[in-house]
């Protein structure tokens, strides 16, 4: 904060609420790890800094650990999408019955 706005050169920063990105991965069941990145925003020029993630988040949401238990979830345990979004909703890192198939077949895609 009290730094120079990029575009304009002149202005101040100020904070943000923080933006959330989640990352996901497969054990038992899915996990999530929620990053929590600093924003700011110029008060002159207007445009939004976020910054970067750590390295150990990797650059794809779903890892490839986390397309296989979608996909053994519903194919060889038989669980119904309806019911992972549910259960992952309880834990408190939702994922909708549309994303759990595209992910499934982004994972059947590279077998």
């Amino acid at each position: 904060m009290g730094q120079r706005g990029p575009v304009w050169g002149y202005g101040t920063f100020y904070a943000l609420p923080p933006g959330v990105e989640m990352r996901l991965d497969g054990h038992a069941r899915l996990s999530a790890m929620r990053y929590e990145v600093q924003k700011l925003r110029g008060a002159a020029c207007g445009p939004i800094v976020t910054a970067s993630l750590p390295r150990q988040a990797g650059k794809e949401k779903y890892s490839a650990r986390a397309r296989a238990v979608l996909a053994v979830s519903r194919y060889y345990l038989g669980w119904p999408l309806y019911r992972v979004e549910a259960y992952q909703a309880r834990l408190g890192g939702p994922v909708p019955e549309a994303t759990q198939w595209d992910q499934s077949e982004a994972g059947g895609d590279c077998a």
